[in-house]
């Protein structure tokens, strides 16, 4: 691991694991989740009749990932699903989208936080992520700052 790549692992596990993880534009989570539903909203303006956000955008609870994350993003708004309430809004074969940030990975020498869209339904007990896509953004460090940022991981 390079010093960069130590430098950035000690942020994530900062915020991550830390008390002081705030609402605030520096969270690399909110940062995903604010690209991502950004993406979102682009895919829907050249596909109206095919991408629909719904007015309540429901994002599965994490303690890592999601715990000091803002009930606003943008015009739309946030609601954090424990798999409680998830088991709740699924009854009556209903399905749901939801929205889940898993916590950044190293994977090949870099840092990747990813967003995933699911279609999540259930049938008695037992849940059924659909996989919808999602977003993949890699964890850099400006040089001359020191602040981390977020790419595209396709680009």
């Amino acid at each position: 691991m390079n010093a960069l790549s130590f430098f950035i692992f000690f942020i994530l596990i900062g915020q991550a694991a830390s008390g002081e993880v705030n609402i605030d534009t520096s969270n690399l989570y909110f940062k995903a989740l604010k690209l991502h539903i950004e993406r979102i909203k682009v895919l829907q303006s050249s596909n109206p009749n095919i991408t629909k956000i719904p007015e309540i955008l429901f994002v599965e609870k994490d303690v890592y990932t999601t715990d000091s994350l803002p009930e606003n993003i943008g015009s739309y708004k946030i609601k954090y699903l424990t798999s409680e309430e998830i088991f709740m809004k699924t009854k009556n074969k209903k399905a749901i989208y939801l929205i889940a940030i898993r916590p950044a990975m190293w994977r090949n020498g870099l840092f990747k936080i990813n967003v995933i869209d699911f279609g999540v339904s259930r049938k008695r007990n037992h849940f059924h992520y659909t996989n919808g896509g999602g977003s993949c953004f890699l964890v850099t460090a400006n040089e001359s700052s020191k602040d981390l940022i977020l790419k595209n991981c396709n680009n």
